[in-house]
């Protein structure tokens, strides 16, 4: 029998005895066990969940959750409700809204759960924007009955679980269709921002919530949430989110995805999450290596392995699942493995390539070419292409651009100026142009993968295409 179907008594009982000494616990007796430690009422008694939560009484809460829900109870995203509040201060709950939203559409239960939650929960201001997510979503919420009910009996809770029945579960009425006497009043026009927001997408690196374009043929983008990452077109769903094998949905650890980047040669995505690792991702979706979060700076592929390849103040290492491998003992900031070749540059600018060395002039940081034959960077309003191997410089005029990147086949550049995207050949002659829309806004997947929900429940992680 499970701890949330016994009676109050020897639920109490039960829980004291399993604080001294713990035992094999599933998901949801864990659950209810830490809480138990962290928030024991005085006594333990049958309560509704409404009345315990308007009484801050979360463990009397919980127990009550469970015993009307049972194993769909959510695990993954209890947090959620004081999570958005949190984010709400800084103005930031619209990407968690989104992220969640996105989970719920991929047959996540939790996260409708949690949506629903939050709607009820949550302060005035936020109701109109988590019911839009409820609105968003396909899924039908008639099977979450149950889980409504847990608000019934608390008039804290009627107006808001009355908007929810009457949009989501009507009751269908005769309808009386009569021409409107006057049309609807034009929508207003909204005040434009005092400062155009900050670049949310890129063609290397994207801290947060935005997109990457990869300049190949076709571009690819890659599309960065709060801990997912898509792939257009006809790409994959990555996702940080770890389930405990043999566990229930939700039962595992979110890693919030801080900054997405490509190699420096192109060949694979690093995501910095949060926590002790950080996922080295190949461009099909595939998790290469999971390394140490640190003071990493370069990244890119052996040619002779072709294992990943990462630097940094503690010299260069090659990465094979968990384990890393220490191949080279200086500091470097960036690097390349040419044909049997190591080039490095050091953090004071020193290139060394073969047997020679020669120093970059004082300046940021340069790239170099998936070939290993260019570096190239901008600076004071230039940009600056360097032969590798001899250090020989040219440059061109770039005013307004904001960041630059080579394309995979390293013959070209590819800059950002304000919403465009411009390619360049090494001579500073323009290629060819693109607007924002057009190097970012990529097709869903169009041939999706037979997954059923319960595999989804298993994996959390779907290559080659979404599902619904």
């Amino acid at each position: 029998m499970e701890l949330w179907e016994l009676p109050a008594d020897q639920l109490w009982t039960l829980l004291s005895e399993f604080a001294v000494q713990q035992p094999d616990l599933n998901p949801h007796n864990q659950l209810l066990l830490n809480s138990f430690l962290k928030h024991a009422p005085p006594e333990c008694r049958e309560t509704s969940y409404s009345q315990a939560l308007q009484e801050n009484r979360p463990f009397s809460a919980l127990w009550a959750e469970l015993r009307c829900l049972g194993l769909r109870a959510p695990l993954k995203h209890r947090e959620f409700v004081p999570h958005l509040n949190r984010l709400t201060r800084y103005n930031q709950e619209r990407p968690a809204l989104q992220s969640l939203s996105s989970q719920a559409e991929l047959g996540d239960d939790d996260a409708v759960m949690a949506l629903l939650r939050a709607s009820l929960e949550c302060p005035e201001e936020l109701f109109a924007s988590l019911f839009d997510a409820l609105k968003g979503l396909r899924s039908d919420l008639g099977r979450y009955e149950d889980f409504l009910k847990l608000y019934e009996n608390s008039a804290a809770f009627q107006d808001r679980l009355q908007s929810l029945r009457e949009t989501f579960l009507p009751k269908l009425a005769d309808l009386e269709l009569t021409l409107a006497e006057n049309l609807p009043a034009p929508r207003p026009r909204l005040k434009p921002p005092s400062k155009p927001p900050s670049p949310r997408w890129s063609l290397r690196e994207i801290r947060g919530i935005g997109r990457i374009t990869l300049f190949s043929f076709p571009l690819q983008v890659f599309e960065t949430g709060l801990e997912t990452l898509r792939k257009h077109p006809d790409g994959f769903f990555y996702t940080t989110y770890r389930s405990i094998h043999g566990g229930y949905t939700g039962s595992g650890a979110s890693r919030p995805i801080h900054c997405c980047r490509l190699a420096d040669d192109l060949s694979y995505l690093v995501l910095q999450c949060a926590g002790a690792l950080w996922d080295l991702v190949s461009l099909e979706g595939e998790l290469l290596a999971a390394i140490p979060a640190g003071n990493w700076t370069c990244f890119t592929t052996s040619q002779t392995s072709g294992l990943p390849l990462i630097g940094g103040t503690d010299g260069i290492y090659q990465a094979k699942g968990d384990q890393l491998t220490k191949i080279h003992g200086q500091a470097v900031s960036v690097f390349s493995q040419l044909p049997n070749k190591l080039m490095t540059i050091e953090p004071d600018g020193t290139v060394h390539v073969y047997k020679k060395k020669w120093r970059l002039p004082p300046g940021p940081a340069v790239q170099i070419s998936p070939d290993g034959q260019h570096l190239a960077r901008l600076h004071e309003s230039k940009v600056e292409i360097y032969k590798s191997s001899t250090g020989r410089r040219t440059a061109f005029d770039a005013p307004e651009e904001r960041e630059l990147a080579f394309t995979t086949d390293s013959k070209t550049l590819v800059t950002i100026r304000g919403q465009n995207l411009t390619q360049w050949t090494f001579d500073g002659i323009l290629a060819a142009q693109f607007s924002e829309r057009e190097a970012t806004a990529q097709p869903l997947p169009v041939n999706l993968p037979q997954v059923t929900r319960q595999q989804m429940a298993h994996h959390d992680r779907f290559f080659e295409g979404l599902s619904d």
